[in-house]
């Protein structure tokens, strides 16, 4: 289910009404975006343990009663059984499309370890889908261009060379369970759009499992923290905790989940680098910042003073 707040006011004190909505099971991520265009923002739930995703609609005075589960499984007949969920763990909004309304693009984990009776192989990778929204009023979708990542930590939503088109970024962790990478799929995205491949090496030196997007503001006119530069752009922030072999679960590498690596997009040949190693005397185009914090699992940076550059660096520090 999902908790919504909004707000009561009255002549002289104003409050808060919580409401409670249902989704299908497990709901794991929410993201907002106004999908039918009427200046009022929905809501859209990913889902584990099950074939949908849900969408619950704003009626314009803050009630979202509206419910609708939208089928994100390969397998479109109604019967998919269990063991063919999509188990949806993330969930962001933007137009990948370019026609002007919001779009979906969820990582669906399927079930990449699955086996047969006899105990073999028969994993389903898990993929970045695209789910298009037929257009303003119309409460309708389907399913665009699919990107089979084996396993995701996390995915995001930025225009990250200021073209107006929004951009989706995977961090994702491939079959061999050791070689991480960030993807990135630069709008407008469709079936034969090409990954930006930065590879960050294997998990037994650094793991990776959380990052975001931001401009570190080393391409603004003028100014900004790296100076110079004729273009606008958003960088990548990597959350960087110690190494593990995923296969034993023995840590390889130990220290603690509290350093930010920031790796620059080049808004000149409009990618990121082919591959980031860490080192605390970072090449050109990369950043470090140690925030000193034992453990960590999550990031985020915010543009406060609107001039486009992230001025806010936070982590939830889990001591």
């Amino acid at each position: 289910m999902v908790l919504s707040t909004t707000a009561a006011l009255a002549t002289t004190a104003s409050a808060s009404q919580a409401r409670t909505y249902t989704t299908n099971r497990d709901p794991h991520d929410v993201a907002i975006g106004d999908f039918n265009c009427d200046n009022h923002n929905d809501i859209a739930i990913a889902t584990d343990g099950t074939h949908t995703i849900t969408v619950l609609w704003n009626d314009g005075n803050g009630d979202f009663s509206e419910r609708q589960d939208i089928w994100v499984t390969a397998n479109q007949d109604r019967n998919a059984d269990w063991d063919e969920f999509s188990n949806v763990q993330f969930i962001e909004v933007g137009d990948f499309t370019n026609d002007g309304v919001d779009d979906i693009v969820i990582f669906q984990r399927n079930n990449p370890f699955k086996t047969n009776e006899d105990g073999t192989p028969a994993g389903e990778p898990g993929n970045v889908t695209i789910i298009e929204n037929g257009g303003c009023n119309e409460k309708t979708w389907s399913i665009g261009a699919r990107f089979t990542h084996f396993w995701a930590w996390d995915l995001e939503v930025s225009d990250l060379n200021d073209d107006g088109n929004d951009d989706v970024m995977v961090l994702d962790l491939q079959a061999d369970i050791t070689t991480q990478r960030v993807v990135t799929y630069l709008g407008p995205i469709t079936s034969s759009t090409q990954g930006i491949v930065t590879n960050l090496g294997p998990a037994q030196q650094n793991t990776y499992r959380a990052f975001t997007a931001g401009d570190w503001g080393e391409s603004q006119v003028g100014g900004g923290l790296g100076g110079g530069g004729t273009c606008f752009d958003n960088d990548m922030w990597l959350l960087r905790s110690e190494g593990l072999d995923y296969a034993t679960g023995q840590v390889t590498n130990p220290g603690n989940d509290d350093n930010v690596s920031i790796v620059e997009f080049n808004c000149q040949t409009n990618t990121f680098p082919l591959s980031y190693t860490f080192s605390t005397t970072p090449g050109v185009g990369e950043h470090v910042i140690n925030m000193q914090t034992e453990t960590s699992s999550d990031l985020a940076v915010a543009d406060l003073d609107g001039d486009g550059v992230a001025d806010v660096l936070a982590l939830n520090d889990a001591d």
